[in-house]
């Protein structure tokens, strides 16, 4: 029988019973996982805290709208130079504003109405004037003076340096109406600002409510 030597350390060469192994697997055990867990050669796993995701803001829009208060301008449209009247037949005819009849010395001829135009490449300021026979007889309306005065904004008169007229038909039988055109040359025709009519028989002489 061979005998075991000593051990150096003076322990005892008895073999340990099942309860001390037991007991110091359990010491074992829980070593490691404290070691795991621990401040000792376990491998510690940082956790990160996730960062709260950033809400976006929408700012709220600093523009206005300005909304204007003023009050509108009113427009006034310039005054028409045209007026309309009824004639005692129940026509219609067109009497300018800036024109008037200024005389009239037939006994049977009536101006019903008159417009005028100017034209600037002739410097002919002409009168076109509605004529009406409102006697019993037939006349020619040729055999009568008409006479166009212009005159400027300040009513002076202007100078006339020729006249001419033209007459829509040779002969007016009662109660009919003709257009009679009589035009003046003056220096500027746009600077007439007003007109008058006379209507005489101070020329001819020769028409049948002449006498």
């Amino acid at each position: 029988m061979v005998e075991r030597p000593a051990d150096v350390h003076g322990k005892s060469d008895r073999l340990p019973t099942r309860r001390e192994v037991l007991g110091m697997l359990g010491t074992v055990t829980g070593l490691g996982l404290a070691g795991c867990s621990g401040g000792g050669d376990g491998v510690q796993t940082e956790s990160s805290t996730p960062e709260p995701t950033p809400t976006e803001t929408t700012e709220a829009s600093t523009e206005t709208t300005e909304v204007s208060t003023e009050t509108p301008t009113e427009t006034t449209e310039a005054p028409s130079r045209e007026q309309t009247t009824t004639s005692g037949s129940g026509s219609e005819y067109t009497k300018e504003k800036i024109g008037e009849v200024e005389e009239n010395t037939t006994g049977g001829l009536e101006i019903a109405g008159w417009t005028s135009t100017v034209n600037s490449g002739d410097s002919t300021f002409s009168v076109e004037m509605i004529l009406r026979n409102t006697g019993d007889q037939a006349t020619e309306p040729a055999e009568y003076t008409y006479r166009i005065t212009p005159y400027d904004d300040d009513g002076s008169e202007l100078a006339v340096t020729a006249r001419s007229l033209r007459s829509e038909t040779l002969t007016l039988e009662p109660g009919e109406t003709s257009s009679v055109t009589a035009s003046i040359q003056v220096d500027d025709p746009r600077a007439v600002a007003s007109y008058g009519i006379v209507l005489t028989c101070e020329m001819l002489d020769t028409g049948v409510y002449c006498n």
